[in-house]
């Protein structure tokens, strides 16, 4: 006769985490903006998960004979999920180290120095790094829309991204960044090359 209720607090654990694991996937699928930064915070963490059920069950099933079908199968689960997540893991973390990829062809006209009116600036480099300097007042109307809350007033250095969805990401990886949302691709207007980013047009230098 099959068992459907664990027995062991370790089968429990096994199975709650499991379920746990699911419902972070689905948070992460609806809330993440596609940044690698991102992703690895996500990865990082329904990992820990899917661990978590795998060790907790198969300590349980071989110490204290737990034979519960949702303890194995939470088992079985967590086993399969590590093994794909983990190399993923492994690849952003190697991205990263890696260093700055150059911006693509077909990004070049994102390269230069771009200032908002409020005074935040953006040097984008064509070997896909970027220099910030955050807006200093804090009470400008912008400033929430382009700061980078954690970081120093200037960062040089950053890495670039651009991803799906019309995202521009800036990163120090390991410590901070920010997706920009890309209203409106670099245009020309009253002789002044723009941009729009998180709905603040940028004019370049």
């Amino acid at each position: 006769m099959v068992n459907f209720l664990p027995k062991t607090v370790l089968g429990k654990w096994s199975v709650a985490l499991i379920v746990i694991f699911f419902l972070l996937v689905a948070v992460f699928h609806f809330c993440l903006r596609n940044s690698d930064a991102e992703k690895l915070i996500a990865l990082s963490i329904t990992a820990v998960a899917a661990a978590g059920a795998f060790v907790t069950g198969i300590v349980g099933v071989i110490k204290s004979k737990e034979g519960a079908f949702p303890v194995l199968l939470s088992t079985v689960i967590g086993f399969i999920v590590l093994m794909f997540v983990l190399p993923s893991i492994v690849g952003l973390v190697v991205g990263y180290i890696g260093g700055p990829t150059p911006i693509p062809q077909e990004k070049q006209a994102f390269v230069g120095v771009w200032r908002s009116e409020s005074g935040f600036q953006l040097e984008i480099k064509a070997e896909g790094t970027a220099n910030i300097k955050q807006i200093a007042d804090h009470n400008k109307p912008d400033c929430k829309a382009l700061n980078i809350g954690v970081a120093p007033q200037s960062i040089d250095g950053m890495q670039v991204k651009f991803l799906r969805g019309d995202n521009l990401e800036v990163v120090i990886p390991s410590l901070y960044g920010k997706v920009y949302y890309i209203d409106r691709t670099v245009f020309v207007e009253d002789g002044r090359t723009k941009m729009v980013l998180n709905s603040v047009t940028f004019v370049k230098d």
